[in-house]
Parts: C-alpha cells; sequence; structure tokens
C-alpha cells in the first residue's frame, strides 16, 4: 500500500479553509471597508492576534504555491498564488508584509548576485507598496508614518527626541540591552520566566487580559525588570484598545526568550533547533538530488527564514497560528521523506 503523503494532505485542507474564510473576508471587506481596518477576517476572528496571523497564513500559503508553480508551472497553482497574496494584502499586518519582503530578499540574496539580489528585493518592495497604495491607501499612510517614526529612533539630535513618537517596540529591545546587557549573570542565566515581555507576563499583570480569570487563578505577577522596563510602553494608560498599532507593541519571541531563560538555554536551543533544521534540509537536498522534492526544500527554506523573522517582532512562540503551522510543515515534510527513504530501500532489496 502506498503511504500517505500527509505534507499535501495538510496542504490541501489549509487550502480549503482558507479559500473558504478569505472569499468571506472579501465580503466583508467590500461592505465595511471603513467600519474597521481589519473588515478583513472571515469566520477567523479578531481574538488574539486576528487578522496580523491571518495575513501570515495567507503569506505562507501563497509562498508554497509559488514556489510549487515555479516547479510545475500549473496555472491552478499560479491562480492560488495570485489569490492568497492578495488575501494577505487585504487582511493587512504592515509588519508581517515587511517581514515577508526582508524573507524574499534573504532566501533570494546572493554574493555572486548581489545586485540581482537587490534588485529582486526593490522590484517586490515596489510591486507590494504599489498595490498597497492602491487597494489601502489609509494603510499605506500609516505604515508610511510608521517609517519616520522609526527614523526618529536612529536620529542623532543631542537628546531633542521626541520619546513618545518612537515605537515602543523598538524601546524594548533598547530597554532589554540596557538593562541586560550591564549584568553579565543576568545576561547568561535571564530573569525567570514570566518577568519580562512574554505573554505569560503581559496575562498576569492584572492590566493586559481582559480575562480576570487567569488572575483569580495564578494571581496577580508583577515582576521586577517587567514592571520598571516593559508595562510603561504597554498598559491601559497609554494604550486605546486596537489603536495602538503594531509599532508600539512591547512584544517579541527572541527577547523574551534571551530576557527571562538566558544566553545560555536560548543559544542551546537555537543550536538543537538548527542542527534539527539542517538535517531535515540536508535529507530534501538528496531526494532533490534524485529529481524530486525541489519545491519542498525550497519551502521549507522559505518558511524557516520568515518565521524566525517574525519571532522577533511578536510573541508567536505562545501563539498557536504560527507555531502549529510551521511544525505540521516541518514534521510531514520529514514524514514524507522518510516514507520515500524506506520506498527507496524496499526497492533496492
Amino acid at each position: 500500500m502506498e503511504d500517505k503523503n500527509y505534507f499535501e494532505y495538510f496542504i490541501k485542507v489549509l487550502t480549503g479553509v482558507l479559500v473558504i474564510n478569505n472569499i468571506i473576508g472579501l465580503v466583508q471587506f467590500m461592505y465595511a471597508p471603513a467600519v474597521n481596518d481589519d473588515a478583513f477576517i472571515g469566520f477567523y476572528g479578531a481574538g488574539g492576534l486576528g487578522p496580523h496571523t491571518l495575513s501570515l497564513v495567507n503569506f505562507i500559503v501563497c509562498a508554497y504555491y509559488f514556489l510549487a508553480y515555479q516547479h510545475s508551472k500549473s496555472k491552478i497553482k499560479l491562480f492560488l498564488f495570485l489569490f492568497f497574496i492578495s488575501s494577505a494584502i487585504l487582511s493587512f499586518y504592515g509588519l508581517g508584509l515587511i517581514i515577508f519582503i526582508l524573507s524574499i530578499f534573504i532566501y533570494k540574496f546572493s554574493l555572486k548576485a548581489f545586485f540581482r539580489s537587490i534588485f529582486i528585493f526593490v522590484l517586490v518592495m515596489v510591486m507590494f507598496t504599489g498595490l498597497l497604495y492602491t487597494f489601502r491607501y489609509q494603510t499605506f499612510l500609516y505604515n508610511y508614518e510608521n517609517l519616520q517614526r522609526v527614523a526618529l529612533f536612529f536620529r542623532n539630535d543631542d537628546g531633542q527626541k521626541n520619546a513618545h513618537q518612537i515605537p515602543r517596540k523598538l524601546m524594548l529591545y533598547r530597554n532589554y540591552v540596557e538593562v541586560y546587557l550591564r549584568e553579565p549573570i543576568l545576561f547568561l542565566t535571564g530573569s525567570g520566566p514570566g518577568t519580562f515581555n512574554s505573554r505569560s507576563y503581559f496575562l498576569l499583570n492584572g492590566d493586559y487580559s481582559k480575562h480576570k480569570f487567569v488572575i483569580e487563578l495564578f494571581g496577580q505577577h508583577s515582576p521586577r525588570y517587567a514592571q520598571k522596563y516593559v508595562y510603561p510602553l504597554w498598559n491601559s494608560t497609554n494604550t486605546g484598545k486596537y489603536m495602538d498599532g503594531t509599532r508600539n507593541q512591547p512584544f517579541s519571541s527572541i527577547v523574551a526568550l534571551f530576557a527571562e531563560f538566558g544566553a545560555i538555554v536560548s543559544l542551546f536551543i537555537s543550536m538543537l533547533a538548527s542542527n534539527k533544521y539542517r538535517s531535515t534540509l540536508q535529507k530534501l537536498k538528496q531526494q532533490n538530488d534524485q529529481g524530486s522534492y525541489s519545491a519542498n526544500l525550497y519551502f521549507l527554506k522559505f518558511l524557516t527564514i520568515f518565521f524566525v523573522l517574525n519571532l522577533f517582532t511578536d510573541n508567536f512562540l505562545e501563539y498557536p497560528e504560527i507555531v502549529m503551522i510551521y511544525l505540521f510543515i516541518f514534521k510531514t515534510i520529514e514524514i514524507k521523506i522518510f516514507n520515500s527513504s524506506k520506498h527507496s530501500t524496499s526497492l533496492i532489496k
């Protein structure tokens, strides 16, 4: 009996669910675009990270179909790529779009073809900027303002910066460097789980979560470093609901990992994950030498770049949507490799 291709099956199921969701989202966007900037949600809902993760999932699936189209030249795959890239734009997540473009640049970057890599990056940037300008002009203006605010962080103006205008996400990184790097032991060992900017801290600080049963169950949690260096960046006194933007959210899984668990544990986990990834990639390359699996190889490389970069921008390690999709794809590709190797061995025997 032929082994089931769980990877293709998972992609097909994910595609089917997303197609239905995005069609509903398109209707929502057409009939109520001015009511809410996040109108394109379908049945996905606005809970958790809401349209942000929906946009990222659409980016993931559109990348798969683009690479699959390059491999097969199937018009259906080209249509699905265009459908999902449009859906990713409409379920808009500005920082996610920037990470997607940066992922394309890193994925395509080559020192041997430096100018070609730069050209591709500029071309993709112009294309997405044009789409954003055409279909979501207000969002285009909002993100242009964000870029101006980011520039304030790097401007040397002899202490005259308007600190309240600098994106507080950048202030989080500055605070981490100032607090943890000046204390070597703290940098190496961390301050402990839930003591800086992880989602668990926010859920237990008594201010972030509207579900008070968590506080009732575990008690209010106000660790010293988080209270002094993170809480002032994001609380009910300086943040309006849904109005303060991703730029000001002091969330980052990378910062949380290094701050709370320390450099030793973080680098050890990173090393284990890297070894696992490189091992799987090497097995895929061996399959590719046999004339197959090339689309899966390129997709896994791009997806890993995209996944890791997003960990710098939000607490995605503590949200299941992106982590579970990445793990499902990674594991089902591993199973596919194993089944193919087993089949090859049986043929030899």
